[in-house]
């Protein structure tokens, strides 16, 4: 069975399930909003690269303590390859959106779920778009991961701690392409490099257990076939590398004025904890213009928006010793989006995903959507998005549309 008849198979099989956190109708997204959005990856793929490769040249502004040094100069040896780099967004009340940060540490996540929600989309197309060409902008994921695929025999997924990883879903779609599926503990990896041989291997590690690894062990990593790269997971999925990306001395290594200009649009002023002593000292004293997270924690982990956290408790973040771990973000006044489920009416905050992967750009995935300003901290539903492949001038009875 091909991979694109699996993931057909997955979504047919899961769809009802999901669709019960899904909202009635899709966000509807503008054929110049959508192509804006793919201008803003080939960006962030030259700005990757650049700090990657170069990064003893931009050490100095995100450095990274000596067990990191130590996996950095292995994977140094090989050529690089980002990998996935999901990028996730906020809109402001102007429709614009703007970066909040990136997911890599665990590469497939998010990958084949995005097909389910592409499908959910088509399928509740508002009436008064049935005539309106819809751009396919994730189909070609397919070929891209078959390069992937080509001359494996097997599938390795390096297994961490963290059991709430999407490995439960995509093992089965994998399988069903004929592939073996293996999977090794991280604990276990010495005495099971034989399975890594001649197959596609897909870290679901943290930080932590990827440091764990001896030296030794890191060589024979590199190589393998490995997703994500060790070098996207402790440079980009780090929160300081937004503060990295505002930086002039980077911007102009590798991009032209006009593209400096068009990612300005996106970025969002970001601090690590050793510079801007005045913003920090502005964020203490102005809570609701701010928002500070933790550089390397997920899922909504040690993220505190000021607008909803109270005051004793915001000032404690900036008399902790662990203050050096955190960056610091302005706050992005967001717009809120109106979504039915099965009758019921909710006006919530949206968070995006842009699905960036290697040199290329597979559209959006699910639009997170919660009554927090920050998601998944109280309640948190689905928005799936639809992709306009043509300018249209009346968008009729539309709940969600950005132009």
């Amino acid at each position: 069975m091909t991979l694109e008849k699996s993931v057909q198979e997955f979504i047919k099989g899961k769809k009802d399930y999901y669709q019960q956190w899904i909202f009635d109708e899709p966000i509807v997204i503008s054929a110049a909003h959508n192509a804006d959005v793919g201008k803003l990856q080939k960006i962030m793929y030259k700005l990757i690269k650049e700090f990657v490769i170069g990064y003893k040249n931009y050490k100095h502004l995100m450095p990274v303590c000596a067990g990191v040094e130590k996996v950095l100069d292995v994977f140094n040896q090989k050529e690089y390859n980002i990998g996935t780099y999901r990028t996730d967004f906020v809109y402001d009340t102007n429709n614009q959106v703007k970066l909040i940060e990136i997911t890599c540490r665990f590469p497939l996540n998010g990958v084949f779920l995005s097909g389910l929600m592409d499908a959910v989309a088509r399928e509740t197309k508002p009436i008064s778009l049935q005539n309106v060409k819809l751009k396919d902008q994730y189909s070609p994921i397919y070929k891209h991961l078959n390069k992937y695929l080509k001359e494996v025999t097997s599938i390795c997924i390096l297994k961490g701690e963290d059991v709430r990883n999407e490995s439960k879903l995509y093992t089965d779609i994998l399988k069903r392409t004929g592939l073996e599926v293996n999977e090794v503990l991280y604990t276990e990896i010495d005495q099971n490099f034989d399975k890594l041989e001649k197959a596609w291997v897909v870290s679901e590690l943290s930080f932590d257990e990827i440091l764990s690894f001896s030296k030794d062990s890191l060589k024979k990593l590199i190589s393998a076939n490995l997703i994500n790269d060790f070098r996207t997971v402790f440079l980009i999925h780090d929160k300081r590398f937004f503060s990295v990306l505002g930086k002039k001395e980077l911007q102009n290594k590798v991009l032209t004025q006009e593209e400096i200009s068009f990612f300005e649009k996106f970025y969002i002023p970001t601090y690590t904890a050793n510079e801007a002593e005045d913003v920090w000292k502005n964020a203490k004293e102005n809570k609701n213009e701010w928002i500070i997270k933790h550089r390397a924690l997920g899922k909504s982990q040690q993220i505190y928006a000021g607008l909803v956290t109270p005051l004793e408790e915001w000032d404690a973040l900036f008399e902790s010793p662990d203050l050096k771990d955190f960056i610091l973000q302005k706050w992005i006044p967001q717009k809120t989006i109106k979504g039915t489920i099965n009758g019921e009416v909710f006006h919530d905050f949206v968070t995006g995903t842009a699905l960036f992967f290697d040199d290329h750009y597979f559209g959006f995935g699910d639009f997170r959507t919660s009554s927090h300003p920050v998601t998944n901290k109280v309640d948190h539903r689905k928005a799936t998005g639809l992709i306009l492949d043509q300018e249209i001038g009346n968008i009729g009875e539309i709940a969600n549309y950005i132009p």
